[in-house]
């Protein structure tokens, strides 16, 4: 996700880098979001971008926490992935849309193939409620949890949900690093019937192949 705008109040520190692995960390575990349970999530980095979409600074700063795990079922290969898509207030060009790949144990309608729309529309408004806890944690690193609920990890780096307050004029954006840069705030939160395939991922997957000879095998005249 990435946030463009005034207000980052504490951008560089672990403060909000904590805030931000909170708000993750909580997404991932959801029941109704189906993270595979081995799919895990253990570390958030984060770094400020030049109009050109490369670090300004040296060091990514990055902040690693006890694995938190999905709570769905494991029952597609790794590369399959449930997209979200972010939109803007235009239809196509320069950082007109993004999308995120999440694993997923998301299952189909038997019928038709495809994911039923009332899980389509619940995940979309789920993933607007994570963009939403996003920002907030990035301008200021304000998460609404409970005291007694802060991980132990947070409290070691000096999270104190007592503490918190939420900045302002941070956006969530889509960026293009073409030219002179566009940046465009998300104003749509999509999430499709079909399941895609992370294609990073997919890439990264050896193709291991078996093969047979043909010798030997009657042939059809």
């Amino acid at each position: 996700m990435r946030f463009a705008g005034p207000g980052l109040d504490q951008a560089d520190s672990d403060f909000n880098g904590a805030a931000l692995a909170i708000v993750l960390a909580k997404y991932w575990n959801e029941l109704s979001v189906q993270i595979p349970g081995n799919c895990f999530l253990e570390s958030v980095k984060w770094n400020r971008l030049d109009v050109e979409g490369k670090y300004k600074a040296q060091t990514t700063r990055q902040i690693t926490f006890p694995p938190a795990n999905g709570s769905g079922a494991t029952q597609y290969p790794t590369q399959v992935a449930w997209a979200t898509t972010w939109g803007t207030d235009v239809q196509r060009g320069l950082a007109a849309r993004g999308r995120t790949y999440w694993p997923t144990s998301r299952t189909f309608d038997g019928n038709t193939m495809k994911v039923t729309p009332a899980n389509c529309l619940a995940k979309a408004e789920r993933d607007l409620r994570l963009m939403q806890d996003l920002t907030a944690a990035a301008r200021s690193g304000f998460v609404e949890l409970p005291p007694q609920s802060v991980p132990l990890w947070a409290s070691a780096l000096g999270w104190d949900a007592s503490a918190t307050r939420e900045g302002s004029g941070v956006t969530a954006s889509i960026m293009s690093n073409i030219g002179a840069g566009v940046t465009r705030a998300i104003t749509t939160v999509g999430v499709g019937d079909r399941l895609d395939i992370q294609r990073r991922r997919a890439g990264s997957m050896p193709d291991v192949r078996q093969s047979v000879s043909v010798t030997g095998i009657p042939q059809t005249p």
